[in-house]
């Protein structure tokens, strides 16, 4: 077991330092419309597969986790659901074709990663839900970790490969190999039988459950991925690429904390409050909040530093002259790891509504910011939107727990 848990924090740290170095190697051997590029697609891909996935997910996992029986059947039904979701795209592709606001040479590769992203993504999903997390960790190793090694060490050796187009390729077959890999892994334990039926009553029953969490994570995620379009459209293709560098280091605080901090305490915090140990349940929270002080308090200098000399190495002065979107963006990211911890109690005592409503209420704070800010601070509007919002989400949730989660506590 303990072997396990190492094997699989040690796949989890490689791919998040595998993806790093991805970007860090774009920011000095690609140019940087095509960093930002990158960085555009990456955020869109992910953001179309929660749309696609409708976190149907979220409803079948708790059936394949309860039942011992029928896992062929559900994952069946689950595949159909997606197939539907896929339809219901192709006029939204067909329209970004022939308005060409995304190229068909482009597409063709784009299209091919999305649906592999996302088949992959659910074959881990499934494998945890059926107890095999060392195996759903390998997937994600394959999908997200190797390739980027990959491409590194070709684009090395081969300068000529250093274009989008290989890198999407790349990127393709890791995912493809990752798809592959999961279909053995879930044939070993379940034995995929021809569709005889379709259940569209059971698939409404499951998108109706599914509905609250795709709006939440649509909310969640969609400022993570709007902000990309906004500075494309604000800064220029290149801003957008100093945008990516920055942000994919300083986002790296976001797992690191979840590794480090969420991943131990999380499980605890909510069998103390099943178990009705409430000064664990709030002593544990504020041990939480010291830990993130302490990580934040090393992340923020090294980071910055960090940075400061790779770009300065990079000698690519647009860098240098754009530092200063760096301690907000440090900021928003260090406010939201903080509302994590409130964000998580609320989620332990089944205050979903409440979630919902803080993160609708911090996206509004979001986009208000922008609209107010952009035309004065032009860039700079975006990550302070973002710390505003963060500020907001974390202050509501906090409130949430003072005066709702505190309420249901005996006296």
């Amino acid at each position: 077991m303990f072997f396990q848990r190492m094997t699989n924090l040690a796949m989890r740290g490689a791919t998040l330092v595998s993806k790093l170095l991805l970007t860090l190697f774009l920011a000095k051997f690609f140019s940087l419309s095509d960093l930002g590029s990158y960085g555009l697609i990456l955020v869109t891909v992910a953001y179309c597969n929660e749309i696609v996935g409708g976190q149907f997910y979220s409803y079948t996992t708790r059936l394949l986790v309860k039942t011992e029986e029928g896992h062929s059947w559900i994952i069946q039904q689950q595949l159909i659901f997606h197939l539907l979701m896929y339809l219901l795209l192709i006029p939204v592709a067909s329209y970004l074709i022939f308005s060409e606001i995304i190229p068909f040479e482009l597409f063709v590769l784009i299209f091919p990663i999305m649906l592999a992203e996302h088949i992959s993504q659910e074959q881990q999903r499934w494998l945890i839900a059926l107890s095999k997390p060392l195996q759903a960790t390998l997937l994600l190793f394959l999908r997200s970790g190797i390739w980027p090694i990959v491409l590194i060490i070709l684009c090395l050796i081969v300068p000529e490969f250093r274009t989008l187009k290989v890198l999407f390729c790349t990127w393709l077959a890791g995912s493809a190999t990752s798809c592959f890999l999961g279909v053995l892994f879930i044939q070993r334990d379940i034995e995929i039988k021809r569709i005889k039926t379709v259940d569209f009553q059971w698939i409404k029953k499951g998108v109706l459950s599914s509905l609250p969490f795709l709006y939440s994570t649509l909310i969640a995620q969609g400022v993570y991925t709007i902000d990309r379009y906004l500075v494309d459209r604000i800064g220029g293709a290149e801003i957008l690429g100093v945008y990516t560098l920055f942000f994919s280091v300083v986002s790296a605080l976001v797992p690191f904390a979840d590794a480090c901090i969420f991943h131990f305490n999380y499980p605890q915090q909510i069998k103390n409050w099943q178990e009705k140990k409430y000064t664990a349940f709030f002593g544990l929270a504020q041990k939480m909040y010291l830990h993130i002080f302490l990580l934040v308090l090393v992340f923020i200098p090294v980071c910055y530093l960090f940075i400061y000399g790779y770009v300065t190495w990079l000698k690519k002065d647009i860098f240098l002259e754009n530092m200063y979107l760096l301690p907000t963006l440090l900021a928003a990211v260090s406010l939201q790891v903080f509302g994590l911890v409130s964000h998580y109690q609320l989620y332990s005592v089944g205050a979903d509504r409440s979630i919902i409503i803080n993160q609708s209420i911090g996206a509004l704070v979001f986009v208000g910011t922008v609209f107010t800010l952009s035309g004065l601070l032009k860039v700079q509007a975006i990550p302070l939107g973002m710390v505003f919002m963060n500020l907001t989400v974390l202050f509501l949730n906090r409130s949430s727990v003072k005066h709702g989660v505190t309420s249901l506590v005996p006296a």
